[in-house]
């Protein structure tokens, strides 16, 4: 019974064989990837990012992050994920066994391990996924990107969205208080859109609270009879094809304007030994986007001798250490970094009071 780690072809094909998630911001907004040929990003050479304004870094703990407080540069180091699990099959080892009786069911060791690979393969490249996704959320909804060193946030990168994409409204405007304002404040933040970018905001993200405003509002307010629940089957809606139960909620489109979705999703990020819950899009907040908002998925150099040091989406290794006893790892490592190249194609706005 031959029991030797997977080579790196067989972990490349372990990776591609692993069902991607289709996700909203990584997958359908973010349109566009790139690789570096090391492991900086290198702005100037992404050819849709060539007339981007130079992001500002705010660094948050000594570390790889370029620049100092308030830098601008045109040179950015991306997150680095490194994940690496013991590969533990159920029924011989104690410590992180998922079903310690599970050798009852299948006595043949072999077995065991090749499926408790696939498992801690496919739960790293969701953790990975669920990374890249929280950052391309971040870049879009906010303008600006957390960078991540293997769980801690080493720094800030601002792309510079316009001050006048940013709004928040204040006592006396909100829209609980005054519904008349939904379509009003809609086609004003559109129309700044498009005379910064020339480009029309066709998708609206609505915090929860948000979201239920408007759907009263349509029931028995001001936008009655204004919103359109009617989606065509021509693929056109945010939430074709996503693979996340309830990631997103389609609300339906508003005066003609523009399609309104419900996002309310929260990520749980490693920080200080515990879990941080980030929520990109509050519930009071409403975002705006074009239909390409120039999001670009990057990826530097795996900082790994045996990936060569080039830039990959996901590296994975499956090997084994010690002597006497041995055990067996795997680990996967993804350095991403999520870019708006015209951080002005989308928008966002606070619409309800605290």
């Amino acid at each position: 019974m031959n029991m030797r780690p997977m080579n790196f072809q067989e972990m490349r094909f372990a990776v591609e064989d692993t069902k991607p998630q289709v996700r909203l911001f990584s997958d359908r907004i973010f349109k566009h990837s790139y690789q570096a040929d090391n492991d900086l990003i290198h702005i100037e050479k992404i050819p849709m990012a060539s007339n981007i304004v130079a992001p500002t870094v705010n660094p948050r703990l000594s570390g790889p992050a370029v620049g100092n407080q308030g830098t601008k540069t045109m040179v950015l180091t991306p997150s680095y994920f490194r994940l690496t699990s013991p590969v533990e099959p159920s029924g011989i080892y104690t410590g992180t066994d998922k079903n310690k009786l599970s050798y009852m069911y299948d006595a043949n060791p072999m077995n065991r391990l090749a499926k408790e690979r696939k498992r801690v393969n496919n739960e790293h490249i969701s953790r990975i996924e669920e990374g890249w996704e929280l950052q391309a959320a971040q870049a879009a909804i906010t303008g600006k990107v957390n960078v991540y060193y293997e769980g801690s946030t080493v720094s800030e990168v601002d792309y510079h969205r316009d001050p006048a994409l940013t709004v928040v409204k204040t006592s006396g405007t909100f829209w609980d208080e005054d519904e008349d304002l939904i379509l009003e404040d809609i086609q004003s933040m559109i129309d700044r859109i498009y005379d910064l970018t020339g480009e029309t905001a066709v998708h609206a993200l609505m915090g929860r609270n948000v979201a239920s405003r408007v759907r009263k509002s349509a029931r028995k307010g001001a936008l009655k009879d204004l919103l359109d629940k009617r989606y065509q089957p021509d693929g056109t809606s945010l939430v074709t094809g996503l693979t996340k139960p309830g990631e997103l909620v389609e609300i339906g489109n508003i005066g003609g304007l523009i399609d309104a979705y419900e996002y309310k999703v929260k990520f749980r990020v490693p920080r200080d030994g515990g879990l941080e819950v980030v929520q990109p899009l509050g519930d009071n907040q409403i975002c705006l986007l074009t239909d390409d908002i120039l999001g670009i998925n990057a990826h530097g150099a795996i900082k790994n001798r045996a990936a060569n040091y080039v830039a990959a989406k996901i590296f994975a290794q499956n090997y084994v250490e010690g002597n006497a006893p041995q055990y067996e790892f795997m680990s996967h490592e993804s350095a991403p970094l999520a870019i708006v190249a015209d951080a002005n194609r989308t928008a966002l706005m606070t619409v309800l009071g605290a």
